[in-house]
C-alpha cells in the first residue's frame, strides 16, 4: 500500500505533514479489526466476528493536520490532497487555493469537533473545517458496521498526558452511560496510547470522590496503534531542536521567541488557537481560550490561555513523547531537564513516576499493541521523508515517527501473569508498507 496521502492524521511533531499515518492507519485499524476475534477478552459471543463485547473508545494522536498547510503552494495542495479538496472545499480559488472549507453533515460529529459534547458553551471556530478529522468517517463506519458502539475522544491537541486523559475519561463515562456496559475497550493511536495507559492505570473514577475507585475497573482491554512505549524518536529530535534554539542559543526554556521557529513548524499560535475551545459564556469578540472541559478557571494553563500557555502546552506534549521522558534517560544534561520540568510545572521526572510498573502489572486489563513499519518513502515528498530516513539511520526501522521497537508493548519488561484474566502485555502484529 502506498503511503502518499495521510488523510489527516498529523501527530508527528517533527514534521506535521508526515504522510504515513493517514493512509497507513487503514492498515493498522483494519488489521486490528479483522484480528480482534483472536483476542479472547474482546470478542463477542454473539454477532459478527468483528463485534466486541464492550464499547470502543478511541483516543487520538498529538496535534492536528490542516488539509493544506500554509507553507504549501496551491499546486502542492492540489497534488497531495485532491480528494480532500473535492470533499471539503466549498470555494476554490485557482490562484490562492481554498477560500472556505466546509464539513459535510455526516462528518460534523467526528473530532476535532466544533462543539464540546460535555459543555455546549465551549466551541471552536469555522477554521476547524480546514483540518482533517482525527479518525475518518470510513474507519468509524467500518467499526460500527460490525455492531460495535464507538465513542471518539476529543482531547486537547497539545497537553500533558494527565490533561488529555482527563478528557478521555469523560468519553469513557459517556460510553458506559450510553450503553449500560461496565467496561470499555480503549484504542489509543500514537500519543493516545499513553493517554489511555495513564487513564487505565492511574486516574481515579472521580477526582473529587476517591471512594469510587480507579478507572482500572472500567477498562476490559487496551489496544495501542503505533504507540510510543519507549518514546518517539521524532519527538526527541524536536525537543533537542528546541533545546538548541531556546537554551543554547537563547536564554532558557522560557525564551519563546527563540523557540518560535520550531513551534511554527507544527502550526504555532494560529493552529493552537484553532484547536482550543472558546468559552461562549463570556461576551465579546475574543472569548477566553480553554484547554479542556471542566477546566479550572483559576489555572492560567487551562483557562484563558495566553500565547505562552499555548507554547507551554505544545512543549509539554513534545517532552512527554520524547525518549528522555518515556525511558527516564537524559538526552542532555539533567539540570536542563530539571529546568524544563520547572518551566512546564511537570511534577514527575519520567513515565515510570507517572505510571509505575506495578500499576499496570497484572491489573486485570489485557494490553495489545499493533505497530507499523515504512520500508520506503515517496521521494516526491522528500521533506516528509527526511524524518523517516534520519530515524532509520539513527535508531532503526520506523513508521516515519517512532521506531517499530518502541511500538511494541511486549517489550514493557513485566513478567507474565498467572492467569489470562489477570492482564498482561502482547504485541499482535507489525504491519509493513512503503
Amino acid at each position: 500500500m502506498a503511503v502518499g496521502n495521510r488523510h489527516g492524521f498529523c501527530h508527528a511533531p517533527l514534521c506535521p505533514q508526515l504522510p504515513f499515518r493517514g493512509s497507513s492507519i487503514w492498515l493498522l485499524l483494519l488489521g486490528w479489526l479483522f484480528s480482534v476475534i483472536s483476542l479472547p477478552v474482546a470478542a463477542s459471543e454473539t454477532g459478527s466476528d468483528c463485534q466486541l463485547q464492550h464499547p470502543l473508545v478511541l483516543a487520538h494522536h498529538f496535534g492536528a493536520r490542516p488539509i493544506c498547510p500554509a507553507h504549501w503552494s496551491v499546486a502542492e495542495c492540489q497534488r497531495r490532497e485532491p480528494d480532500a479538496i473535492d470533499r471539503y472545499c466549498a470555494d476554490w480559488d485557482p490562484a490562492n487555493g481554498c477560500a472556505r472549507w466546509q464539513l459535510p453533515e455526516n462528518e460534523k460529529h467526528l473530532p476535532p469537533r466544533q462543539t464540546n459534547p460535555f459543555d455546549q458553551h465551549l466551541t471552536r471556530g469555522d477554521a476547524l473545517a480546514g483540518y482533517h478529522r482525527y479518525f475518518s468517517r470510513h474507519i468509524v463506519d467500518r467499526l460500527e458496521g460490525c455492531g460495535n458502539a464507538v465513542f471518539l475522544a476529543d482531547m486537547p491537541a497539545y497537553a500533558s498526558y494527565h490533561n488529555r486523559a482527563r478528557s478521555l475519561r469523560n468519553t469513557v463515562h459517556q460510553a458506559l452511560a450510553a450503553t449500560g456496559a461496565e467496561r470499555v475497550i480503549l484504542l489509543g493511536l500514537s500519543q493516545g496510547a499513553q493517554d489511555a495507559r495513564y487513564l487505565a492505570a492511574a486516574l481515579p473514577v472521580d477526582d473529587k470522590d476517591p471512594s469510587q475507585g480507579k478507572m482500572t475497573d472500567k477498562v476490559a482491554a487496551l489496544v495501542t496503534l503505533a504507540g510510543e512505549r519507549a518514546g518517539a524518536e521524532s519527538a526527541s529530535l524536536l525537543l533537542n531542536a528546541l533545546w538548541v534554539s531556546s537554551v543554547v542559543l537563547g536564554v532558557g526554556w522560557d525564551d519563546m521567541e527563540a523557540g518560535a521557529a520550531v513551534w511554527e513548524r507544527e502550526g504555532g499560535m494560529a493552529q493552537a488557537r484553532d484547536l482550543l475551545w472558546k468559552d461562549q459564556r463570556v461576551p465579546g469578540d475574543s472569548p477566553p481560550l480553554v484547554l479542556i472541559e471542566d477546566a479550572d478557571p483559576y489555572d492560567p494553563l487551562e483557562y484563558d490561555l495566553s500565547t505562552e500557555a499555548m507554547y507551554q502546552g505544545f512543549i509539554h506534549s513534545v517532552s512527554q513523547l520524547s525518549r528522555r521522558y518515556m525511558q527516564g534517560k537524559p538526552d542532555w544534561q539533567l539540570n536542563s531537564w530539571q529546568a524544563l520540568r520547572e518551566y512546564l510545572g511537570m511534577e514527575e521526572r519520567s513515565w515510570e513516576e507517572l505510571v509505575p510498573a506495578a500499576a499496570e502489572h497484572c491489573n486485570g486489563i489485557r494490553y495489545f499493541s499493533y505497530g507499523a513499519r515504512v520500508r520506503f518513502w515517496d521521494t516526491s515528498q522528500w521533506d516528509d521523508g527526511l524524518a523517516f530516513y534520519l530515524i532509520r539511520t539513527l535508531y532503526g526501522p520506523n513508521d516515519g515517527y517512532v521506531t517499530v521497537r518502541s511500538q511494541r508493548l511486549d517489550l514493557v519488561g513485566l513478567s507474565g501473569c498467572p492467569n489470562p484474566g489477570d492482564g498482561g502485555f502482547e504485541h499482535v502484529q507489525t504491519l509493513s508498507g512503503s
